[in-house]
Parts: C-alpha cells; structure tokens; sequence
C-alpha cells in the first residue's frame, strides 16, 4: 500500500464521519446566524461585551504573565517581559473601567488595520502575481473600503465594532 492509498483512505475515513455527523454541523450553523442576527440587532450592547470580553481578557492575560515573569525572573528578557504583563494589565483595566470611550479607540485602531491590512494585501497580491491573485486584491480592497467607511462614518465611532468584526473576514 504506497501512502497515497493511505492519505486517501483516511480522507474517505475523516468524509464518512463527517457525513454521519451532519446533523452538528447544521445545529452549529442554525445556531452562528441566530448569534450573528442577535448580535447585529442589539449592536451596541453587542459591542459593550466584546470592549468588557477583551478588557478581562487582557487582565487575565496580565495576572498570567506576572506569574510567569517571576517564575522565569532569572531570564535575561524579565524586564521586558514584566512590563509587557503590567501594559496589557493596564490596557485592560481601562477597558473594563471605560468602556464607551474603549470601544471609539478599538474601533478606530480596527480601521486602522483594515486600512493598513487591505493596502498591504492589494499591493502584495498584485506584486507577486499568484495564480487567482484577483481575488485577493479585491479582498484587499474590501479592507480598504471598510476601513474607509469605519474612519468617516457619520454614526458614532464605536456603534460598528461588532458589526465590523462579522462582516469582515479576511484574516487579519
């Protein structure tokens, strides 16, 4: 048996369960466009969750890396590393502590990456020239666009993080 018999083999393998699963997976997805209605629906509370899941995150992150700069204090790059652990304890704190003008901040600094992302991504792909590279130029240039409008939207800055967040999905 050479091993492309095998890798095929355990493909048909990986197809058949997926087959005798299909029921999850169409749960899963019912479940994902309800979220994503809700979400979009109540946009605002929406994005005052993500601000306060990203500030306690951030502060989870922080407390973790303390202890693991004290652990390893002996390291040459401690210093470093404990101040990294104190900013992103920081950060989350003023996440948690002032939401509404966090959420203004996190969405122009998402703009700014959807800008910086989509120019990078439309002159990368229209460089190299990779087969299909038209249609990651135009994902780049959706970045762009979004980015754009995130920047002069007349609605107040905050409103589209989570909106922003399901619509664009192209890895940044």
């Amino acid at each position: 048996m050479s091993p492309n018999d095998s890798a095929r083999a355990s493909i048909g393998e990986g197809i058949d369960e997926s087959h005798d699963a299909w029921g999850w997976f169409v749960a899963l997805g019912i479940a994902l466009i309800i979220l994503g209605v809700v979400s979009i629906a109540g946009e605002v509370t929406a994005t005052l969750i993500t601000v306060l899941t990203f500030g306690w995150l951030l502060l989870l992150g922080s407390v973790l890396a303390l202890i693991q700069a004290f652990r390893v204090r002996n390291w040459s790059g401690f210093f470093l590393y404990f101040l990294s652990a104190l900013l992103r304890g920081v950060t989350g704190y003023l996440l948690i502590r002032y939401p509404f003008t966090a959420e203004v901040s996190l969405t122009l600094i998402l703009a700014s990456f959807f800008l910086v992302g989509g120019i990078f991504r439309t002159v990368a792909s229209a460089t190299l020239g990779f087969p299909r590279w038209g249609w990651a130029v135009l994902s780049g240039l959706v970045s762009v666009a979004l980015g754009v409008v995130r920047r002069r939207a007349a609605r107040p800055p905050g409103r589209w993080l989570a909106r922003q967040g399901i619509a664009e999905d192209t890895g940044l």
